[in-house]
């Protein structure tokens, strides 16, 4: 069982200290590599290439067109959504094809 030791301080506030074996690991603690916060850019939304995000994130359209053919997809009206995260790369969400 862990226990924590509590103080009851002189101006009537209470300090708590938990034994170090009741800490939560950290990932520093396992030596495990940590990853920069990364958000994802909005590439595409409805088949419709925003410009604005795609050079703010530092890349042109020919770039994108080719991220897309590696992906198999020929134009950007076949994707409803796509983002792109420098740390995982290229997300797509095709169009699902008109049912018959």
């Amino acid at each position: 069982m862990q226990y924590s030791t509590a103080v009851f301080e002189t101006n009537g506030n209470i300090s708590v200290m938990k034994k170090s074996a009741a800490e939560p690991i950290q990932r520093e603690d396992l030596l495990l590599p940590t990853k920069p916060a990364a958000f994802p850019v909005v590439l595409i939304q409805h088949g419709r290439i925003d410009r604005t995000r795609l050079e703010t994130a530092g890349y042109d359209e020919p770039w994108l067109l080719d991220k897309l053919k590696e992906q198999g997809v020929e134009r950007p009206e076949e994707v409803v959504y796509a983002e792109w995260m420098d740390n995982d790369g290229l997300f797509i969400q095709k169009r699902e094809p008109p049912s018959t």
